[in-house]
């Protein structure tokens, strides 16, 4: 099992998740005719994608001994278990995440234990673009008349970036005008730091 996410999540964790199911995907046969002519036995890859909110510790995870459980945890493995030999199958929230960079066929209701109702899968086909840098792709809202504030805002988000800890900004507006005076994410360097 391989996890995206834990323990800083990132709006493209999805995205990543499935372009590394392709990769591996696409490098499996040369494993699986590796064990064919050693072991004269037939190995298959079956792969299931989910999305969604785990728990998971911290302290495990700081210690090489990440354990994660939840719903997407058993959707995805009933996923895996519903693929054919070669497929990748993702859930819902995943495509609609990863759909700007993979292709996908679909939907299929697909019964997994422990669901009342079929769950909707799509099939992981291609990755048809380079990753993108973070963010909301052609959302842009700049500040207007306000180099003060974005002083400070440049400010926070680099001591985020160097110090590795969140912190909080508060901002106070009428009803909906923060949304399009704000960008959602700020990238810095190589890492996106999100800033609220």
């Amino acid at each position: 099992m391989a996890v995206f996410g834990v323990p800083q999540a990132h709006e493209d964790d999805p995205e990543r998740a499935v372009r590394a199911a392709l990769a591996l995907r696409d490098a499996f046969p040369e494993f699986a005719g590796r064990v064919r002519s050693r072991h004269a036995h037939e190995v298959a890859l079956r792969i299931g994608v989910n999305t969604g909110e785990v728990v998971s510790s911290r302290e495990s995870a700081a210690r090489g001994e990440l354990v994660v459980s939840g719903d997407p945890v058993n959707v995805a493995a009933r996923l895996q278990q519903r693929a054919a030999p070669g497929e990748i199958l993702v859930g819902t929230r995943t495509r609609t995440a990863a759909q700007r960079a993979v292709a996908f066929a679909g939907p299929r209701a697909t019964e997994a234990k422990g669901k009342d109702d079929p769950v909707e899968a799509w099939v992981a086909l291609e990755v048809v673009s380079r990753p993108t840098r973070r963010g909301v792709e052609g959302l842009s809202a700049p500040l207007v008349g306000r180099d003060a504030e974005m002083g400070v805002l440049l400010a926070l988000a680099q001591r985020v970036s160097h110090e590795r800890a969140p912190q909080l900004v508060t901002l106070y507006g009428q009803a909906a005008w923060g949304r399009a005076a704000f960008s959602p994410s700020w990238s810095i360097g190589s890492d996106a730091t999100s800033v609220f």
